[in-house]
């Protein structure tokens, strides 16, 4: 396949879709980014007649057909509407992972609700006696590092009877370190270290001005990485960004996936390692028609990494 349309929505993902649309372009694969809210017709006639592959960036459109003009959308769909919702679910998603055989890495989740407020702290009281113990809580949908709350046990059973929001708890953790693994079919292309502009924040997000930096392949923290492709082909999505955070005994925590995780460029417009990366696994993927890699328990960064990449 060398043809792919991007659809993405507004004010999400321009820059990261324009960037592995131009390096495709260097692999030999036509790439059209668009939005969800034009006519699709245009982004048909620049990419021309025949089969193309569509990637959605985080945004659930419905895909073109065209076929009576001369137009297909028959080839590769990535990041299907499915997974997108899959993973924008937040508690849905967590509550799929609660189900999962192996258990490591999944903190305990306590689903709250305005119709389940009795059930969920009663929940809270049996998987922690101590009173003092924090929660991180959030609502069902959220995004950038906001919109969270940290309450003890007590304070969560106090104020229970009056929320009136749908969302969930986790444990609060005392992470030493947070990373984001992109993984693309289920294989690790890059690893990257957060950086957050202040340590003491619950949430370590580039949004609220933290930054990422890369781990060399050697020294991928092979509890993560494995941690990421285990969750990964769950998350039904082609490309995706997973965070994990790890404790001060060096116990990998997830903590979310994401359908449009951000590539920035660098601050000289040049293009990034990380866009490199995850743009030679998606020429990959769409010159070699490739579908999910099953996951497989590895020892070294080399049994988790995109062949692509290796």
């Amino acid at each position: 396949m060398d043809k792919l349309l991007v659809i993405r929505r507004r004010n999400l993902g321009r820059s990261s879709a324009k960037a592995f649309s131009q390096l495709l372009e260097q692999e030999g694969i036509q790439s059209v980014v668009w939005r969800n809210d034009r006519s699709f017709q245009r982004a048909l006639r620049r990419l021309g007649s025949g089969d193309y592959a569509v990637l959605r960036w985080g945004c659930t459109a419905s895909t073109p057909l065209h076929t009576t003009t001369g137009y297909s959308a028959s080839g590769l769909s990535l990041n299907k509407s499915t997974g997108i919702h899959t993973v924008n679910n937040k508690v849905g998603f967590l509550q799929t992972l609660t189900r999962l055989e192996n258990q490591t890495g999944l903190l305990p989740l306590v689903v709250l609700g305005p119709t389940s407020t009795t059930e969920s702290f009663t929940q809270v009281q049996s998987l922690q006696d101590d009173p003092s113990q924090q929660w991180v809580v959030r609502p069902a949908t959220h995004s950038q590092g906001r919109n969270l709350r940290v309450l003890t046990t007590g304070q969560m059973i106090s104020v229970g009877q009056s929320m009136t929001f749908n969302g969930y708890a986790r444990p609060l953790v005392n992470k030493s370190a947070e990373y984001r693994v992109f993984v693309v079919n289920g294989k690790a292309v890059n690893v990257v270290k957060k950086t957050p502009s202040n340590s003491s924040a619950v949430a370590w997000n580039v949004a609220q001005g933290g930054r990422f930096d890369n781990v060399r392949w050697g020294d991928w923290p092979i509890n993560v990485v494995d941690l990421a492709c285990r969750i990964a082909p769950h998350t039904g999505l082609n490309i995706t960004g997973i965070d994990i955070m790890v404790d001060h005994d060096d116990n990998a925590w997830f903590i979310e996936a994401n359908s449009a995780p951000t590539l920035p460029y660098n601050s000289d417009g040049s293009f990034t390692y990380r866009q490199k990366c995850v743009a030679k696994a998606l020429a990959y993927t769409l010159q070699e028609n490739s579908e999910m890699f099953p996951y497989q328990q590895g020892e070294t960064w080399r049994d988790y990494v995109h062949p692509a990449i290796q």
